[in-house]
């Protein structure tokens, strides 16, 4: 059947409430506060377009299938909570209730009389599967751009649409600057890329007047446009660089790349991304899929007071 979540994010809310107030009924005092900044993340997450998102990956046939929603939100939980091991997700949704808030649990089908077996859950042999899949292919095939639409649909854009990320690019600026005889910074006139240098002029030639001079007493060059310099890029990349070391582009360009590794740092250290152990690249892209979100997710600003807590601490 294909997953029609009608109760949408409140539903996921209620159900939240009425699984803390019945396994963690003195939540408020028990829970550490670096918990329920995770279930107040949560608790603010809208992930139910990712239901209608993803209906064309089901049939039409077969038992009401678990909501592609708690499905994420249950791995997102798993990455907050440091468990690298999707088989240990598997086994601790069992054993811990705050987990398995997140994702319901149901329980198995018990036969209903002695010595009866329990009802299938498949509705349609395996090859029956292959057959409708055969006839009604996904319209998008790539699981890895299936979950890059996902990030950028509830994550990405939120982050841009809050203005927390630029999507325009950065550029340079820095040191490296040649200087004139007199040891004045030359100023630069021009980056050649085809011929892979750049150029620097003097820094006290003006137009004033309506004339070009160099307003140094003692002129370095008699050149019109004074001294000239050219730096070849390819002689010390790092030093002589497009855009040149020390200016106000290369700073945001810097800055970027310093929270490049701090965003790096986080991904491997703080979420234990290596410490995961796949077999297949796929389960790989979505743990880094899934570590991505959740950095998403730190930097989303969270309200000054809890409304969960607000609402745990209500009557029930």
């Amino acid at each position: 059947m294909k997953p029609v979540n009608i109760g949408g994010h409140s539903a996921y809310q209620n159900r939240v409430l009425t699984q803390l107030r019945k396994h963690y009924p003195d939540a408020v005092t028990s829970l550490s506060p670096s918990t329920w900044q995770i279930l107040e993340k949560f608790w603010s997450l809208d992930l139910s377009a990712l239901d209608t998102l993803m209906q064309d990956r089901y049939s039409v046939f077969g038992p009401q299938p678990r909501f592609p929603s708690d499905m994420l939100r249950a791995i997102l939980v798993s990455v907050e909570f440091k468990i690298t091991s999707y088989t240990r997700l598997a086994a601790d949704l069992k054993e811990n209730h705050l987990h398995a808030i997140h994702p319901p649990k149901e329980k198995p089908q018990k036969p209903k009389g002695k010595e009866e077996k329990a009802a299938p859950v498949e509705k349609v042999t395996v090859e029956d599967l292959f057959q409708q899949f055969e006839d009604n292919l996904p319209s998008d095939m790539a699981p890895c751009l299936m979950l890059w639409e996902i990030f950028n649909t509830f994550f990405l854009q939120t982050s841009a649409d809050k203005k927390l990320i630029s999507l325009k690019e950065l550029a340079l600026a820095g040191d490296g600057i040649p200087l004139c005889p007199k040891g004045f910074p030359m100023k630069l006139a021009a980056v050649e890329p085809k011929k892979g240098r750049i150029k620097f002029r003097c820094p006290k030639i003006t137009c004033r007047c309506g004339t070009v001079h160099c307003t140094c007493e003692n002129p370095c060059s008699d050149a019109k446009y004074g001294r000239n310099v050219h730096l070849v890029m390819k002689d010390n990349p790092r030093l002589f660089n497009n855009p040149p070391r020390g200016s106000a582009e290369w700073k945001l360009e810097f800055n970027a790349r310093t929270s490049a590794e701090r965003c790096n740092k986080r991904e491997k250290i703080d979420y234990k991304l290596e410490d995961g152990r796949y077999r297949s690249s796929m389960m790989w892209y979505c743990r880094l899929f899934a570590i991505m979100m959740c950095q998403h997710l730190d930097a989303w600003a969270l309200p000054k007071t809890s409304p969960l807590k607000d609402f745990f601490e209500q009557a029930a």
